[in-house]
């Protein structure tokens, strides 16, 4: 049964106090305060759970089964601290996969409105009605908050200016202090934040506005998109090769503009959801076209690794492309189900792809696949075939993009009876960082 959330007027103080000693907790870690600076892996792991933790219980906190949130938060801290810690790389003393990290920000930023969609209704069910609206306030609750920070940071030195112009520097000497920086972000971040959550009509109310607003774009990009895909058997494929090599980027972003497009017409609800004619058949039109999009990215995806082998981030590419696919899938079906009710469709699978794609990212994120030896073996396949030449290979990524595979890959070169292929090795190796290489 749903719990409605009580207003709690000190939720202000009480966010801007606790992260505002977050604050200074992640300073203290991350300037070595605390741990000596060759426990580097140690701390970064250790600023990463604090700032995890701190940012997740901020946003989930209510008056009601606050356990559950401090639960929630500890999880999610520990979870991308491991992501941070495994990151690290001991031979180079940096952390080489970062896009893992961030796959297990996106894990937590999707398990967010799904946790508090489950502590408002304090049991395992999600309306759809309290997830997208999470959703979207958890998204403008951070923007918004953010920009206060800087409007308080801008505040301050003009008000440190003006006390110095009478010889008071105490702020002005306080805003230079790394430690008072970091406790006043999180004090200024909490403060917003409380506010913010508390004045919740106002955020259903702008978050009604932003819809609106996107809907007028429906129609327009509809009408782009479906010319766009009835010329391509006029042009056919190939000048997408010729004229950029962007065309994955340029796909995904259509294919992400249509469905939050079309999520903009469908709203919260059947209540909520767009009356006007021209805008639901566009949505329908976006629908329909999300796949084709997601299709043709592949395509240019598998054109791209079979033109020069494996790589992180065309493997994490190719992902992303995957999921762009799972969605045309969906939304294509929910469409033929029943057209009447594709709208109703859309809200049910979106809560089912909400929570297959928060589990994709957190499994990615794990050390569980080793995307660096997967590029090894690639591009050490491709050498072996003739298909690169030793003065064409990219030996700063094999230095610095694959990970300890790719150093070790390196380190088997040194043993090679080309010689130029040996040299190029050793000098990756000795190599600080891959600009050096370039």
């Amino acid at each position: 049964m749903t719990t409605p959330l009580q207003v709690w007027s000190l939720r202000p103080l009480i966010l801007a106090v606790f992260l505002a000693i977050a604050g200074v907790l992640f300073y203290l870690v991350i300037e070595e305060k605390i741990f000596a600076a060759q426990n580097l892996q140690l701390r970064m792991s250790l600023a990463t759970f604090i700032s995890v933790a701190a940012i997740s219980f901020a946003f989930a906190l209510e008056r009601v089964r606050w356990h559950w949130v401090a639960g929630f938060s500890l999880v999610w801290g520990s979870i991308l601290a491991f992501v941070a810690y495994c990151s690290f790389s001991s031979q180079t003393g940096r952390f080489e996969v970062s896009l893992s990290l961030f796959s297990g920000l996106i894990a937590a930023g999707i398990a967010l409105p799904l946790f508090q969609t489950l502590l408002k209704q304090g049991q395992l069910s999600l309306a759809y009605k309290d997830l997208h609206q999470n959703a979207w306030t958890d998204i403008l609750c951070w923007c918004a908050s953010w920009a206060f920070v800087g409007l308080s940071f801008g505040l301050a030195h003009l008000l440190a200016s003006l006390f110095d112009l009478i010889g008071i520097d105490l702020l002005k000497t306080w805003l230079r202090k790394d430690w008072f920086i970091w406790l006043f972000i999180g004090a200024s971040f909490g403060a917003a934040l409380g506010v913010i959550k508390e004045n919740e009509r106002i955020v259903s109310s702008l978050q009604s506005l932003v819809m609106a607003i996107l809907s007028i774009l429906t129609p327009p990009l509809c009408i782009s998109l479906v010319l766009f895909l009835i010329a391509l058997p006029i042009t056919g494929l190939q000048p997408f090769w010729d004229t950029t090599t962007a065309t994955t980027p340029i796909l995904l972003g259509c294919a992400l503009g249509a469905i939050t497009l079309v999520n903009a017409i469908i709203r919260n609800c059947s209540a909520e959801e767009s009356k006007n004619r021209l805008m639901r058949y566009s949505a329908v039109g976006l629908s329909v076209c999300i796949l084709p999009l997601a299709s043709i990215s592949f395509i240019s995806m598998q054109l791209r690794i079979e033109q020069h082998g494996l790589t992180p981030d065309r493997i994490w590419g190719l992902i992303a492309v995957l999921v762009a696919v799972t969605y045309g899938i969906v939304y294509l079906w929910s469409v033929i189900k029943s057209h009447k009710n594709w709208a109703c469709n859309i809200r049910l699978n979106n809560i089912r792809m909400a929570v297959l794609l928060c589990l994709i990212s957190l499994f990615l994120a794990l050390p569980i696949l080793n995307f660096g030896q997967m590029s090894v073996d690639s591009q050490l396949s491709r050498i072996e075939q003739g298909l690169i030449k030793a003065d064409k290979i990219d030996y700063a990524a094999f230095a610095f993009n694959f990970g300890e595979s790719g150093r070790e890959a390196l380190q088997q070169m040194l043993n090679s009876a080309d010689k130029s292929l040996a040299d190029s090795a050793t000098i990756a190796l000795a190599a600080d960082n891959r600009w050096e290489l370039q």
